[in-house]
């Protein structure tokens, strides 16, 4: 295992309830070198007094302060600017981490690590440290993780968190400020910068699901998934097997957004009309893919079938 630092970095905004178990996830941690560093982004709760509390107590917190909300891609941002590891970690503030996650993580020289995520506290917080010690991981070429990411096998989350990147990745690279779901736009464009993709069976980090969370709540900032996909299948544009593979993660988005607007009372928005132009447009690729996942097919099937 290697000796690199790792760069902990967390954005905070109006946790007070979750924060105290967050860092407290991170004290834990069995590999002792790294920073921590959390990224208020102009909480008007306690959630600054005990990120403070933190920074007074352990050296390897640190504490940077927005003046205004900005976001979380901008308070992600800020902490990549400040992190001096040669690894980089992502954990969001109402969530925690096993003790041996860093420890884990550290046992591959792959660009990046994928560890899976449990959502019941209760089993999480049962687990053994001892039976995480010995990394077991699956390697991925680049590709292969992309294509599990869009075809969403559900082997490769689109998310920054249960991750551990080498810090070389974001050289030149940073989160979309003001984007929603900018997660999905910066993991496809990390899984291709990587060489390599490590996956872990391992639940080594808690993903606390609560009700008022962005994706209980309908909102037309989730509609950002739409120009995301989009530019996904820009990209992928050189590569057949890839654009087939943005293609089916394209559809899926535009379906989804599609049922929501519906339910939402925006099916007759000009919004909505679009999606039923992507769907047309891709219903026969999807249909006659033999990676496409069910639900997508069946989607397929009814932008052939109904009047939707």
């Amino acid at each position: 295992m290697s000796n690199h630092r790792v760069s902990i970095i967390i954005p905070v905004y109006n946790v007070e309830a979750y924060l105290r178990e967050c860092l407290n996830s991170v004290i834990a941690q069995t590999y002792r070198n790294w920073e921590c560093i959390i990224v208020d982004d102009a909480s008007t709760d306690l959630s600054v007094t005990i990120a403070g509390e933190f920074c007074d107590a352990d050296a390897r917190f640190r504490l940077v302060r927005h003046t205004v909300n900005c976001g979380q891609a901008a308070a992600r941002n800020t902490g990549l600017d400040a992190a001096t590891g040669r690894k980089i970690v992502f954990i969001d503030s109402d969530d925690a981490v096993h003790p041996s996650m860093l420890e884990v993580g550290l046992q591959s020289d792959a660009d990046i690590v994928c560890f899976d995520f449990e959502k019941s506290w209760k089993r999480f917080s049962r687990l053994s440290q001892e039976e995480f010690r010995s990394g077991r991981f699956a390697m991925l070429t680049s590709r292969e993780a992309q294509l599990e990411l869009l075809y969403q096998t559900g082997r490769m989350n689109a998310s920054v968190w249960s991750k551990m990147f080498d810090a070389d990745l974001f050289r030149d690279v940073r989160f979309i400020s003001g984007l929603t779901y900018e997660d999905l736009e910066i993991v496809s464009r990390l899984f291709t910068a990587a060489r390599s993709v490590a996956d872990s069976p391992l639940k080594l980090y808690f993903y606390r699901q609560t009700p008022g969370s962005f994706i209980h709540t309908w909102s037309r900032r989730r509609l950002d998934v739409l120009t995301v996909t989009e530019e996904i299948e820009r990209r992928m544009s050189d590569d057949d097997e890839l654009l087939k593979a943005a293609r089916d993660r394209r559809f899926a988005a535009n379906f989804n957004m599609l049922l929501l607007m519906c339910r939402n009372g925006m099916g007759a928005s000009a919004e909505a009309n679009a999606c039923r132009g992507q769907l047309r447009r891709l219903r026969r690729q999807v249909m006659f893919n033999s990676r496409s996942r069910l639900k997508n097919k069946a989607g397929a099937v009814v932008a052939y079938l109904a009047r939707f």
